[in-house]
């Protein structure tokens, strides 16, 4: 069998952009963070202060001054759309078994980007001490002298997506039923996400066109359930009954971008990348050594020119592959002919495989290129997230 399908899709855009996008330059943070107006909103903070009845938290005079970065939406914004594509063939195995073979794919298009309309152009001088002078070369100065970063939303993202998708499935094959996918995808965009994503250069969109936060190149993933066979001999509710089951899930690394962590190019955008000069890799054996995994060598990179963005590819590494094997035991046993018991067994991670985060990106950082915890420790999962150390669990369900 022969199958193919096309369509196209309008996305509604999320409200995270438009009120807490948490760019990396100092720009507001969305329309609610905007320091505009009779009544202008900025970011403070203060520690180990004991709030005193009467008196103002942050004090009479501490409105921050100029310039300030603020926040905009493009006159043209459109909405987003995708379109998606396909074709696959289905080819019959026997008589319980099915083979399929495709090709997906998709194009976004005028996918939502904050960038910043006002970006200082590049310069040696992007010490602290030198922003003030930055902020008079910038674009909209003369109109705008009291503002730094414009960062405005804008429909101008891109990206495309292509992959080999396979499956074969078996349904109640002597008491099994199964599927096992493998995918080969590679996804590109001009950026994945809109919170703190601002482009390395916002005046040059194209230089942050390169594999996407989510490009997962290789994806094997399947699961079976088996049903033991009746006996008919023995003591029917302790010798039938019986299932057993897995879930196997593998993918290759995501992909990660190292950051100089500091203003090289002097436009003060906080993405400046770096330069490589060596092997990434070298010397470096992905062991957990000292408690941490090195993941890249510090020394293959170097901090760019001052004055430029960097050479490094965005998204040019990746990062570990993860791999887990859930397995579990049914036992059914009826009580009445409308009630069933069902106890669970269940096993997370069997192979008790140490699954870890990307590690650290930023060049400037003492602990740039380690893996410090596990893929639930960075998620906030300590322990039960997927990937997590081999643990089991028991359960009793009654269905009725």
């Amino acid at each position: 069998m022969l199958r193919g399908n096309y369509g196209i899709y309008f996305d509604q855009p999320n409200v995270n952009a438009f009120a807490d996008n948490r760019p990396p330059n100092g720009g507001a943070s969305g329309i609610l963070s905007n320091p505009a107006g009779p009544d202008p909103v900025f970011a403070l903070a203060r520690s180990n202060y004991t709030i005193v009845p009467g008196q103002a938290i942050f004090g009479d005079n501490n409105v921050p001054g100029p310039p300030y970065g603020v926040f905009s939406v493009s006159q043209d914004f459109k909405n987003a759309y995708l379109q998606n594509f396909g074709l696959n063939a289905q080819y019959q195995v026997g008589s319980a078994g099915v083979l399929q073979v495709g090709y997906v794919g998709s194009l976004g298009r005028k996918l939502l980007i904050v960038r910043d309309i006002n970006q200082a152009p590049t310069s040696p001088l992007g010490t602290a001490a030198k922003r003030k002078v930055q902020n008079t070369l910038r674009p909209y100065y003369s109109a705008f002298p009291l503002y730094s970063a414009i960062n405005e939303v804008e429909s101008i993202g891109n990206s495309h997506y292509n992959s080999l998708q396979t499956s074969f499935r078996t349904t109640a094959w002597h008491n099994l039923t199964s599927q096992f996918s493998y995918t080969l995808g590679h996804a590109l965009d001009d950026l994945s996400a809109v919170r703190g994503r601002n482009p390395t250069n916002s005046n040059n969109l194209a230089y942050d066109y390169g594999n996407a936060d989510v490009d997962v190149r290789h994806t094997f993933t399947g699961y079976f359930n088996y049903n033991l066979p009746r006996f008919h001999s023995g003591p029917d509710r302790l010798i039938n009954g019986w299932q057993f089951n897995s879930l196997l899930s593998f993918y290759s690394g995501t992909p990660f971008t190292v950051f100089a962590g500091r203003n090289v190019s002097g436009t003060f955008e906080g993405r400046d990348r770096v330069d490589l000069i060596g092997d990434p890799f070298a010397g470096v054996s992905h062991k957990i050594t000292n408690g941490y995994v090195q993941w890249l060598n510090p020394a293959a990179f170097a901090q760019a020119a001052p004055g430029t963005f960097g050479s490094i590819k965005r998204n040019r590494f990746y990062g570990p592959g993860f791999g887990d094997v859930d397995f579990s035991i049914f036992k059914n046993t009826p009580i009445t002919e409308r009630v069933t018991t069902q106890f669970r067994v269940e096993i997370f991670n069997l192979f008790n495989r140490t699954n870890l985060p990307n590690p650290s990106t930023r060049l400037s950082s003492g602990s740039f290129g380690r893996i410090f915890d596990t893929i639930g420790d960075a998620n906030g999962a300590t322990g039960i997230g997927a990937g997590e150390p081999f643990n089991v669990q028991l359960a009793l369900k009654v269905i009725f």
